[in-house]
């Protein structure tokens, strides 16, 4: 793999190597808000040292009074904090439905649904495209960004002035891929500690060279299958990737990649839709996948569908392109 005069190369012995190019992320990319050495600052480890206080503190009464909780992970995954995720983004989808078989539109139902993201510039957001689509009878009134906080409830909100699904997309057949779409802000948002681009990769090895990396899933997905209701705070959880589609997702091979949790039973779920597949080497973050579909079994049961998103970095280009 080689990379055009345009685009910068990251690679660790080979091992992991993906091209960015600047025409997607406009500015320095991939970077999170931990020390040199990967710990976390100050505020993190005090966060997190908080967060197994109070697990531990609980699993103590849960021992004394018999109880059989669990805590809020997904499936089989951590809490995470937006320092080191600070490209993560939350949705929120209004649709509006039709009341009558008229072609008219009516004020009377409305629905909503919540999805996951990740910022890939400025303005730019990236989701899948199932997320955008409105179900049949009903459209998409309207889009809210939440960015800058892994609570979902206390982040920045803003209103997404456009949205595009990719044309292929085939709501009836996710499996064939195709499932992205790029999400446009009013305006610019301004980077700092807590919003930060992620890099999107041009080209890239996800699932051979890149098994050498760290490989992460970001989402506000549900905590177990049975739950009706989406976690408030970020999570994650250390997955692997496959590339053979056709045989271990179900999926079209080049075009999608097979996400599962590293340890039995972990991974995804409903809710982590559009969230993004994170490969990070050298200390920058890529956006490897956006989340899709999962297999008929159900969540973290076998591997879900991915986008690859290397295999439409041209398309986003030319979208974005297109807007500006």
């Amino acid at each position: 793999m080689s990379c055009s005069a345009l685009e910068s190369r990251s690679n660790e012995g080979d091992l992991c190597e993906i091209c960015t190019v600047c025409a997607v992320t406009t500015t320095t990319c991939g970077r999170s808000n931990l020390a040199r050495d990967g710990t976390p600052g100050a505020g993190d480890i005090d966060s997190t040292r908080r967060t197994w206080i109070y697990r531990f503190w609980n699993g103590l009464l849960d021992l004394t009074l018999g109880s059989a909780r669990e805590y809020p992970l997904v499936i089989g995954g951590s809490p995470a904090t937006i320092k080191e995720a600070p490209f993560m983004a939350h949705l929120t989808l209004e649709f509006t439905n039709s009341s009558s078989s008229s072609s008219k539109w009516r004020a009377a139902a409305t629905s909503s649904s919540l999805c996951t993201a990740s910022i890939i510039g400025d303005r730019w957001i990236l989701t899948a495209a199932h997320s955008v689509t409105p179900p049949k009878s009903s459209r998409l009134q309207k889009v809210t960004v939440s960015v800058g906080s892994a609570d979902r409830t206390v982040g920045t909100r803003i209103t997404a002035d456009s949205y595009k699904a990719h044309p292929d997309y085939n709501a009836g057949n996710p499996y064939t891929g195709s499932d992205i779409a790029p999400i446009r802000l009013p305006s610019a948002l301004a980077f700092g500690p807590t919003i930060q681009p992620i890099c999107y990769p041009t080209s890239d090895n996800v699932g051979t060279a890149t098994s050498a990396c760290e490989q992460t899933f970001y989402g506000w997905g549900l905590l177990h299958a049975t739950d009706t209701t989406s976690p408030v705070n970020l999570q994650k959880v250390n997955v692997k990737v496959t590339t053979s589609a056709s045989t271990d997702c179900l999926g079209v091979d080049g075009k999608i990649i097979c996400v599962s949790g590293s340890t039995p039973s972990t991974g995804t779920c409903n809710g982590d839709s559009g969230g993004p597949l994170v490969v990070r080497h050298g200390g920058i973050a890529f956006v490897s996948g956006v989340n899709s579909y999962h297999q008929p079994e159900g969540c973290a049961v076998k591997p879900n569908g991915h986008t690859k998103t290397s295999a439409f970095a041209s398309w986003v280009q030319s979208t974005i392109a297109s807007w500006s």
